[in-house]
């Protein structure tokens, strides 16, 4: 048809239809992609309040911050020990803080002066509360001997002997030094301990003496430091981390009142 109302050609009805249908592609696809964006921004779950607390906790501390008191301190040795805290320190090859370390002495008659008082027990360890004639020795003596748990005699038929003592056993002569369970004492090396926390033969090294209290201290130390020590025997556990350490025999009057007799507080061991 030529007249108004005829239809237009072919190829121009064609072009329209693809025109329409690349428009409709277009709007579809993007209003696909928003979809999945809106929808993925939606599923990202937000920072909750232990992540935000975590990550507090590690970052690093700003200038002039002061460490944290668990921080990680070189021992005297170099090695890296835990540091005090209020807390019981683990017991580690690393270093355990915060040991008493008690010293303690065979004595040794003949710097005793007291009055002679007679002695009743056993002649020997196989017997407890005897009543044998032990003989008589000076009175300030026998309370060394009492404190500390043996004493050197220097005089009577049993001179060159010990006199032991301890408050279940009571007196008894040895031929040596020994703790109540009757380990012998080794200068240097034996060490009894009042924790079960440490059981007999366990090796024990001194990474650090803490502080004394005595003039002349800390020669003492480089002493305690240089041995090597192992648990001979373990005493009635009083939940103290204490262990006594036995440096042997008395050298000189007034000895109980000088550094070799001290007690050295906030120690540092290594234990095994």
């Amino acid at each position: 048809m030529t007249g108004p109302h005829a239809s237009p050609p072919a190829p121009a009805r064609r072009s329209s239809r693809l025109g329409w249908s690349l428009a409709a592609w277009l709007t579809l696809s993007i209003g696909t992609c928003l979809a999945v964006l809106v929808t993925h921004h939606s599923a990202q779950p937000a920072a909750s309040d232990a992540e935000m607390s975590t990550a507090r906790s590690v970052a690093p501390a700003s200038p002039g911050t002061s460490a944290s008191p668990a921080s990680p301190v070189a021992s005297p040795t170099g090695r890296v020990v835990a540091a005090a805290s209020s807390a019981p320190a683990a017991l580690t090859r690393d270093g355990s803080a915060d040991w008493q370390l008690r010293l303690f002495f065979t004595a040794t008659e003949a710097y005793y002066h007291g009055a002679p008082v007679r002695v009743r027990g056993c002649a020997d360890l196989a017997c407890q509360r005897g009543q044998v004639d032990l003989g008589r020795y000076p009175r300030d003596f026998l309370a060394a001997v009492r404190t500390q748990g043996s004493g050197r005699i220097g005089t009577g038929p049993h001179g060159g002997g010990f006199l032991d003592w301890d408050a279940v056993r009571g007196y008894w002569i040895d031929t040596a030094p020994r703790a109540a369970d009757g380990a012998p004492l080794r200068p240097f090396a034996s060490v009894i301990s009042s924790t079960s926390q440490l059981s007999a033969y366990t090796p024990l090294e001194v990474l650090s003496c803490g502080k004394g209290s005595r003039a002349g201290w800390a020669a003492v130390c480089a002493r305690l430091r240089a041995a090597s020590w192992s648990v001979a025997t373990v005493a009635v556990p009083r939940g103290k981390r204490t262990v006594r350490l036995y440096v042997g025999t008395e050298t000189r009057p007034g000895f109980a009142a000088g550094p070799w007799a001290d007690t050295f507080q906030h120690a540092v061991l290594r234990v095994g």
